[in-house]
């Protein structure tokens, strides 16, 4: 890590301290550069004999990674986890941070009306094609060499790492589950989806001994929750054919049954749906949907019912 910016957020209890990291690209065109992140660890996580679980929070397209995380690092300080936020790169237009799925180059996930933008480093590497619209540098690639400098550098318990974000940070925990199987024990993705052709039988098979916690509103048009084509003609596979291939995956039924949780509100009228019986111990795979809600909706208990899912994958109903 080459170096430190202090007290960039602060919550009630929680410090969120940026910090960086030197990576050197996969695609020699792009060689090295500097990563952010954003790091909260609690006091409880300091103690000598400490080894805690972590949190990393993907933020979506444009997201504020300084401020969107500050919630979820406030409550980790009083359920001793360490929150790590890491920040997307920009291709040289304003506000245009964002995670790299690797559609770059590719015809196969958007239709032909897609309107493709260029990022810089897609222009460095010649990867260009009309589904073209994040960069070209290597995300999962930069996740590796994060995941591998937080742990030689604090106590983490490699059996609960866990990652969750909103809409282009979703898609990112989605995918990082599929490309990098064994890495996260629960994952919480918030208006995201898989694109299409991405749940073939490699991401299948990654999927196991991964949790679940998928959540969308029906109405968004971005990344629909019915899947098909998005209102900026990317195609996306459904979030209930993405959770019957993860419970599938895990042995689970592959058709949910309406469940509770300790954070259901009638006024906001959402649902949740858990995939009973998986045989792979420890996982559970939930569905949780707001009929009236379009993208982005973020309820005040949105960090509290990620926690309560990823804290307690077996969720006993």
């Amino acid at each position: 890590m080459a170096g430190v910016l202090l007290l960039i957020v602060t919550g009630a209890r929680a410090a969120l301290v940026q910090e960086y990291l030197n990576v050197t690209d996969p695609n020699p065109l792009l060689g090295a550069y500097e990563r952010t992140y954003m790091i909260d660890v609690p006091p409880a996580c300091l103690a000598s004999a400490a080894v805690c679980p972590m949190l990393v929070y993907f933020h979506g397209q444009g997201g504020a990674f300084k401020t969107d995380a500050a919630v979820f690092a406030t409550l980790g300080e009083t359920e001793g986890y360490i929150t790590v936020a890491p920040k997307g790169m920009a291709g040289g237009e304003a506000g245009d941070a964002c995670w790299s799925v690797k559609a770059e180059g590719r015809t196969d996930v958007c239709t032909d009306d897609c309107v493709p933008t260029y990022m810089k480093s897609c222009n460095t590497t010649g990867t260009k094609s009309r589904c073209s619209w994040a960069t070209c540098y290597d995300d999962v690639h930069f996740v590796a060499e994060l995941l591998a400098a937080l742990q030689r550098a604090h106590r983490i318990d490699a059996s609960r790492i866990y990652a969750t974000g909103a809409s282009n940070g979703a898609m990112m925990s989605d995918y990082l589950a599929t490309v990098m199987p064994a890495t996260f024990a629960a994952i919480a993705p918030w208006y995201g989806a898989l694109l299409e052709h991405y749940d073939g039988a490699p991401a299948r098979a990654s999927m196991a001994g991964t949790s679940l916690l998928a959540v969308h509103g029906l109405k968004d048009k971005e990344i629909p929750a019915a899947g098909g084509v998005s209102a900026d003609f990317f195609k996306y596979v459904s979030e209930r054919q993405l959770l019957s291939s993860w419970a599938a995956a895990n042995g689970c039924a592959v058709t949910g049954t309406n469940i509770t949780t300790p954070y259901d509100s009638a006024p906001l009228l959402h649902q949740c749906e858990r995939y009973m019986g998986c045989s792979t111990p420890g996982v559970a795979v939930i569905y949780c949907y707001f009929p009236n809600q379009a993208h982005g909706f973020w309820p005040k208990f949105a960090e509290e019912l990620t926690w309560w899912f990823v804290k307690d994958k077996t969720l006993q109903a």
